[in-house]
C-alpha cells in the first residue's frame, strides 16, 4: 500500500509537468500545422500559375501547329502548281516558240525580201540592207536600205504584210 501511494503521489507530482509539457507540445504542433497550411496554400496557388502557364504554352502549340499544318499545304500546293506549270505550260511555250519558228521559216521561204519589191540596182547602188520589224498590232513591215558609201531611202516603209 505504501507502495502504491508513492507511485499515486509520484504521477500527481509528475502529472502537471506532464501536463506543461503536453501544452507547450500542443502549441507547437498547432504552430507547425500552421506553417504547413501556409507552405500549402503557397505551393496551391504556385500550381495554379504554372498550370495557367503550361495552358499557354499549350494553346500556342497548338496554333502553332497550325500554322505549320497550313504552311505545309501551301508549300504542297506551291509545289504542285510549279510541277504542272513544268509539265504542260513550258512545254506548251516550247511548242508555240517551235511553231512560230516553223512559220516564219515558211514565210521567209515563200518570200523573196528584197528582190522583188524593191531593186535597189535600180537606184545604181549595189548593196541592200533588209529589216523585218513587228508591229504591235501584229502586222509586220519591211524596210529597206540601199547603199552604196552614203544611205539612200533610209526606212522607207515598202509594204505591210497581214496575217
Amino acid at each position: 500500500m505504501v507502495r502504491l501511494m508513492l507511485i499515486l503521489g509520484m504521477i500527481a507530482a509528475v502529472g502537471p509537468a506532464v501536463a506543461q509539457d503536453n501544452a507547450k507540445a500542443v502549441r507547437e504542433a498547432s504552430l507547425q500545422g500552421s506553417r504547413f497550411e501556409l507552405l500549402l496554400g503557397k505551393l496551391q496557388d504556385q500550381n495554379e500559375q504554372l498550370m495557367t502557364q503550361v495552358r499557354a504554352l499549350q494553346r500556342a502549340n497548338e496554333m502553332l501547329a497550325k500554322d505549320v499544318q497550313a504552311s505545309s499545304a501551301k508549300s504542297q500546293q506551291v509545289t504542285d502548281e510549279m510541277q504542272r506549270l513544268k509539265n504542260t505550260q513550258l512545254q506548251n511555250l516550247s511548242a508555240a516558240q517551235q511553231q512560230l519558228n516553223d512559220k516564219m521559216k515558211t514565210v521567209s521561204d515563200k518570200t523573196p525580201w528584197g528582190e522583188a519589191q524593191r531593186n535597189c540596182s535600180e537606184l545604181g547602188v549595189k548593196h541592200q540592207e533588209i529589216k523585218v520589224s513587228m508591229k504591235p498590232d501584229g502586222t509586220r513591215s519591211v524596210r529597206f536600205l540601199c547603199f552604196d558609201g552614203k544611205a539612200l531611202l533610209l526606212g522607207s516603209e515598202v509594204y505591210t504584210v497581214n496575217e
